[in-house]
């Protein structure tokens, strides 16, 4: 049974190369890893990051120091600002670097949703 499961699997068509992996050799390997860069820059082109370089923003409180009990009322967010100052597009999600308004870099990255605009400095097209 492993073998027909096995076989089934390598003559599908699958999304990601667009060929089926029985068809994948050394000579074609080129072409493939081409069609797949390809892919991957068009993907990434329909992709809007939601915060640009200088935005400040706010994180959540539990990233700065730990809370160990949290009354009903209390913010989560911290008062302080921080700053983008670098974005790194991975593979799947967008990652930002903060930086705080002396300059001190923090040591963790953050996910989209897990920051706060403030105050955006982009210029509007």
């Amino acid at each position: 049974m492993l073998k027909t499961i096995t076989d089934a699997y390598n003559d599908t068509v699958h999304n990601t190369t667009g060929m089926k992996p029985n068809d994948v050799n050394r000579k074609n390997a080129p072409l493939l890893f081409d069609y797949m860069e390809l892919q991957r820059k068009r993907i990434a082109r329909n992709r809007r990051n939601k915060f640009d370089l200088g935005d400040l923003v706010r994180i959540p409180l539990n990233f700065k120091k730990q809370v160990d009990f949290v009354k009903y009322g209390s913010p989560n967010w911290t008062s302080e600002l921080f700053q983008v100052y670098r974005i790194e597009f991975g593979t799947h999600r967008v990652t930002y670097f903060l930086c705080d308004l002396k300059g001190d870099i923090l040591a963790q990255r953050f996910y989209e949703n897990e920051l706060n605009l403030v105050a955006s400095f982009a210029e509007n097209d």
